[in-house]
């Protein structure tokens, strides 16, 4: 589905640039994510847009993207 894909797809990102610059100590996964989930899937006054969507979808998926990048970067490059 979708929603499992586009988490899969964050965490591979999130991977990349963890390989990509060792560097970096600190990361953020997102930054307020209630307000691009509402004005993006609910209002449609942010991308992508959306009107009367499922708006708590986009912040399920939120959560489990951030969580999975999480347990993996504690797990891998800690």
């Amino acid at each position: 589905d979708e929603s499992g894909k586009i988490v899969d797809h964050f965490v591979n990102y999130a991977e990349v640039l963890f390989q990509q610059l060792p560097k970096v100590k600190f990361w953020i996964t997102f930054n307020e994510p209630y307000v691009f989930c509402f004005l993006g899937y609910e209002t449609g006054k942010h991308a992508p847009g959306f009107t009367g969507t499922n708006y708590l979808q986009c912040g399920h998926n939120v959560i489990k993207a951030h969580s999975r990048v999480y347990h993996m970067y504690k797990g891998s490059w800690l």
